[in-house]
Formats: structure tokens, C-alpha cells, sequence
């Protein structure tokens, strides 16, 4: 579950998301949002509550790539 958090931590920090790639965090949001649904089918408060983390994770990384795609860095811009 901790796994994500790293990975943004890195693309906030650097406001550089070039490194993402769209299409697995698109289908990772997707397979986490399915398993959250099957938990809740099954009424696993464990199964829900891992993939809600998960989720939320995978989905920041995934908001911060697509508004971050949008934006182009200027060769004299400094890292900050």
C-alpha cells in the first residue's frame, strides 16, 4: 500500500511527472476502484479499506501526471 507513496512524494516534489507512465496508473486506478467494489460486494472491511488506500495513492500520482503533462518545463527553469 506504501509502495505509491514515494513515487509522489518524488513527482511533487519535482513537479515532474515524465517518468509516470499514464497508461499504468490509469489501469492501476481502474484495478484498484474493481477490488474496492468486490470488497464491498463481499462486505470485506479489509479488502475495502487496503484498496481505498491504494486507490487514493494511485489516483494522486495519477491527477499530478495529468496536470503535470499539461505543463512544460523551460530549459532555464530551475529545479526547486
Amino acid at each position: 500500500m506504501a509502495s505509491f507513496l514515494p513515487q509522489l512524494v518524488k513527482v511533487i516534489r519535482e513537479r515532474d511527472a515524465s517518468a509516470v507512465s499514464l497508461q499504468m496508473y490509469v489501469v492501476t486506478v481502474v484495478g484498484f476502484s474493481l477490488w474496492a467494489l468486490y470488497g464491498a460486494f463481499l462486505k470485506s472491511w479489509p479488502l475495502i479499506g487496503s484498496n481505498l488506500v491504494s486507490l487514493c495513492l494511485s489516483a494522486l500520482i495519477l491527477a499530478a501526471k495529468l496536470r503535470l503533462d499539461g505543463t512544460e518545463r523551460k530549459p532555464n527553469d530551475e529545479k526547486r
